[in-house]
């Protein structure tokens, strides 16, 4: 594997991992790649094999802020932009399971999601997972936009930072060759939630990477993490092959 391509780096604001932390951290181990986590407190049930890091070192944990409906979303986002911006390398959510190793040659590497505009369905660049080189001028876009307007814009809408922000300013730079069609990243996309715990269903991964399990859709469905679904459904067949690690 590439040096580039061997660190995984990701947030975590809390003192405890839901299974779907677990799997999306196991997943990226399993396949052979290091995984860095950036925490503010400590974390009980850390898999073996993870390397803690301290997020202060992003930001103090008295920068954290919420949105409109509570969430640390636009945080979130504002500190995955400035920490790859100062390492550069692989960033994921921690709702993405890694099917096989992110082994890619190109620099720059960003996800897609599908989503419908006028009755038309188009690609959205996607900021849950995304390899970018350190001191990026895309990244100081992003953190110096956010920087501005995340205590002007009242109240601050869920996702103001996210994929729509990164889409745009995506937009100033010849970035086409670098964007990978949903099936690469997304091959699930956000409306297709009960794709995830039907019985049988299975992914082609010949060309894909990673499946990203929208955890905003979980909670906006009130769906329990840590609860067992069908034994024969995508995610329990993903917990049995990677949740052996913990």
């Amino acid at each position: 594997m590439r040096a580039e391509n061997k660190i995984i780096r990701s947030l975590w604001i809390g003192r405890e991992l839901s299974k779907i932390e677990l799997l999306c951290i196991c997943s990226f181990l399993k396949n052979g790649h290091e995984f860095h986590l950036y925490c503010y407190e400590d974390i009980y049930n850390i898999p073996e094999g993870v390397k803690i890091k301290d997020a202060n070192e992003i930001f103090p944990a008295n920068e954290i802020f919420l949105d409109s409906i509570g969430s640390l979303a636009g945080f979130s986002d504002m500190f995955r932009y400035k920490l790859i911006y100062e390492y550069g390398g692989w960033w994921t959510d921690m709702d993405i399971i890694c099917l096989k190793p992110l082994d890619f040659s190109q620099d720059f590497v960003f996800a897609t999601e599908r989503f419908r505009y006028l009755n038309e369905q188009e690609y959205l660049t996607a900021s849950c997972i995304f390899k970018s080189p350190p001191k990026s001028e895309f990244l100081s876009d992003l953190i110096n936009y956010i920087e501005i307007n995340k205590n002007t814009i009242t109240p601050l809408p869920w996702s103001s930072f996210g994929p729509r922000l990164l889409h745009q300013i995506l937009k100033n730079y010849d970035s086409k060759p670098y964007i990978q069609c949903p099936n690469i990243f997304c091959p699930i996309n956000w409306d297709e939630l009960h794709i995830f715990f039907e019985s049988d269903f299975t992914i082609d991964e010949t060309s894909c990477y990673t499946i990203h399990l929208w955890n905003e859709m979980w909670r906006k469905h009130k769906i329990d993490k840590n609860s067992t679904f069908n034994e024969n459904s995508l995610i329990e067949n993903y917990k049995r092959k990677f949740l052996n690690m913990v």
